[in-house]
């Protein structure tokens, strides 16, 4: 895993300074304007002018002094973007239950978490997460092992997080735009991020429409449970009472 985050952050600058090359831009800026780019197919031409944008928001537009600079925030980014996932990667931490905090989970899934002292030391991963908010009775015990999931790498990340926020924004004024997600939007369909507000808020309203039922359903198989104390569908009920209504109401396993 080390190895390969090395590899990846060379791949990275390489691919950074690629398009701070400008030789290689004045290249394909010259062979964009000759006879021989005009005949291109039309998948080539897009693919020449979509290339020629990317160097120009990455930074050809700049003297080599603002290059240089912006080489620098690039690393920056590049260094933060690897740290952040690696602190992920090689996070470590479990959490410790009982067998009555694991009732609904099948023996298969918790017996190689049983120590010798008869309780269950589950480590905190994807696959551990999954299956005790799918099958755990017990709230309490979804809710833990969601927290736990959630704030992995916490607190070092927010470090990160910060540093990368930080030079996100001053690519973005090195660059000449208000915010990263200006700078972001410019090779994507919605162009500017009013436009993917604009969408998020419509698509808001026309889904809100049909989370009621859902959430009714979902609260129908919570009263089941807990008669008369089913008035909120938490954020670790969600999984678990899917699929209780799947195994009930719709017979899909």
């Amino acid at each position: 895993r080390n190895e390969a985050n090395n590899q990846i952050q060379i791949l990275s600058s390489y691919g950074s300074d690629l398009f701070l090359n400008e030789p290689l831009y004045k290249a394909l800026k010259q062979f964009s304007l000759s006879g021989a780019a005009k005949q291109l197919s039309s998948t080539q031409k897009k693919f020449l002018k979509e290339t020629l944008i990317a160097f120009e928001i990455k930074g050809m537009k700049l003297d080599k002094n603002g290059r240089d600079a912006l080489k620098i925030t690039n690393d920056k980014l590049i260094d933060y973007g690897n740290q952040f996932d690696k602190n992920i990667a090689e996070f470590k931490d479990s959490i410790e239950f009982s067998l009555a905090d694991l009732q609904g989970l099948p023996e298969q899934t918790y017996l190689p978490w049983k120590r010798a002292n008869g309780k269950y030391m589950v480590r905190i991963n994807g696959p551990n997460f999954i299956n005790i908010l799918q099958d755990a009775d017990n709230g309490a015990t979804r809710h833990a092992i969601m927290l736990k999931y959630f704030n992995r790498a916490y607190p070092p990340n927010m470090t990160v997080l910060d540093s990368l926020f930080y030079y996100r924004q001053k690519l973005a004024d090195q660059l000449g735009y208000k915010t990263y997600a200006e700078y972001a939007l410019v090779t994507k369909m919605a162009d500017k991020p009013a436009k993917v507000w604009a969408f998020l808020d419509d698509l808001k309203d026309k889904l809100t429409l049909h989370v009621g039922p859902e959430i009714e359903q979902l609260r129908g198989q919570k009263q089941l449970q807990y008669p008369g104390n089913a008035d909120t569908i938490q954020p670790w009920d969600g999984l678990y009472y899917n699929k209780k209504l799947l195994d009930t109401k719709y017979k899909l396993n």
